[in-house]
């Protein structure tokens, strides 16, 4: 049970350490990234990395270095392509995570 305002966090380093890795599973951001694809599949390439927080993402491009927040991950793949490149969302699973994703990868054109 993580500790809210105004409640004692544990007092036993394990007990401590357990809570904190509970607050950072839950908050921590699906990480995913935009892969881009010029022809049909003659080449791709990871062009940016993004997280998905519950309000927005935060996305950095590879190579240039431009960094972008949005709203949705969707958003940063409509930037990214171009009449020559095909965008793709794709996102990064933990193997611990089961849960069954219908949308692991959608083609932004």
């Amino acid at each position: 049970m993580i500790a809210t305002a105004g409640q004692p966090l544990a007092d036993d380093e394990t007990e401590f350490a357990a809570e904190l890795s509970e607050l950072v599973a839950e908050g921590a951001p699906r990480v995913f990234a935009v892969v881009q694809e010029k022809g049909d599949r003659e080449e791709i390439w990871i062009a940016a990395w993004g997280m998905a927080f519950a309000s927005h993402v935060e996305v950095i491009t590879i190579g240039d270095n431009i960094r972008m927040s949005l709203r949705t991950p969707e958003r940063a793949c409509r930037l990214l392509a171009d009449d020559d490149v095909t965008a793709w969302l794709v996102w990064l699973t933990d193997e611990s995570d089961e849960s069954d994703e219908s949308d692991e990868s959608d083609e932004t054109e």
